[in-house]
């Protein structure tokens, strides 16, 4: 854990070995937990995999799930999901990568409960929960496979998951219906970006759905030679734009009128984006004394992309919005 405030950190439960088995999904974003998995062999073969729930205020832990794997599966053809989506209830999702006539394994579990629940839902089983965003409030995006987009109710979700509905209640966006599918969502700024791409002609349009307004805006994958990057779609100052990669930088393309309205040269890689920030570096040659290579990293507000607002030497971690502030992380 680490307070950007005092500049603190320490780690979660020393005494418990932690490995990275699964991917994690939190809906509420302002929450006073986080969750995480441990292990225990039981044999040459088998390991139990073990869930927890740590409370980051005072200390306080739940051992609330454990699974039984095959040890030689763990981080190869074995895939886990954990979607917390409420204070009490999260949805974990177990995948054999390898086993065709498998159907995605889903149960709902209640924190505080020993009793767990398998979902039977036809169309969870079949073709997997990809993805949840939270969007605002109760409003969080759904992804089914590659197959279905729309937003749901969280709470309307887990009641429905709790009392074993087949039908799930979706505003559904898009639909595949085995001609369209939807490989990419993500949430940015007020809106939910997703691409919807042609099975037979591999043609794409980019959707931007803005959630509060219910308005969609499709764009068309016009002046881009490869397939459609999400993490390179941004939108500013209500703009979508599409940071594409050139020779020497990177040119930014207006997606409403697919015109290039910015660039970045002198090798500039384009790590990070917030409201009209954008995060660049690039990397140093070596130098004679030192003789490892060196970052530079470089803050642009846009639209000018001539003059940064802040800059300094080292190597980029990551970025982290917090409140109204913008925080890298240097190395």
């Amino acid at each position: 854990m680490f307070n950007p405030l005092t500049n603190e950190r320490f780690e979660v439960m020393p005494e418990v070995a932690k490995y990275d088995f699964a991917r994690y999904v939190f809906v509420n974003r302002e929450r006073d937990y986080t969750i995480f998995t441990s292990a225990k062999q039981l044999n040459e073969q088998d390991v139990e995999i073990q869930f927890y729930k740590y409370n980051i205020y005072d200390g306080t832990f739940l051992l609330f799930y454990t699974k039984v794997a095959k040890l030689t599966a763990i981080n190869e053809t074995y895939f886990i999901k954990v979607f917390a989506l409420l204070e009490d209830y999260c949805i974990i999702e177990f995948i054999d990568i390898l086993n065709e006539t498998q159907k995605y394994e889903l149960v709902v579990k209640n924190y505080n409960s020993k009793k767990s629940l398998t979902i039977n839902n036809k169309l969870l089983n079949e073709y997997g929960l990809d993805k949840i965003v939270p969007l605002s409030g109760n409003l969080c995006a759904i992804k089914i496979g590659d197959e279905i987009i729309g937003t749901i109710n969280i709470n309307r979700f887990v009641s429905d998951m709790i009392i074993g509905l087949d039908n799930i209640y979706i505003d559904v966006l898009d639909k595949g219906n085995g001609q369209f599918c939807v490989p990419y969502v993500r949430r940015y700024s007020d809106n939910l970006t997703y691409i919807k791409r042609d099975n037979t002609t591999g043609n794409e349009e980019i959707v931007i759905y803005d959630y509060e307004n219910k308005v969609k805006k499709v764009r068309f994958n016009d002046n881009i030679d490869e397939n459609s990057d999400l993490k390179k779609i941004y939108v500013i100052n209500k703009t979508p734009y599409y940071f594409v990669n050139v020779y020497d930088g990177v040119s930014i393309v207006n997606l409403n009128t697919q015109k290039a309205e910015a660039e970045l040269y002198n090798n500039l890689e384009v790590k990070f984006v917030s409201g009209d920030l954008i995060v660049a570096c690039k990397r140093l040659r070596k130098h004679f004394f030192i003789g490892k290579e060196r970052e530079h990293i470089e803050v642009y507000r846009f639209p000018d992309t001539k003059h940064s607002v802040y800059s300094i030497n080292g190597q980029y971690g990551c970025c982290v919005e917090h409140f109204d502030n913008l925080l890298i992380f240097v190395n």
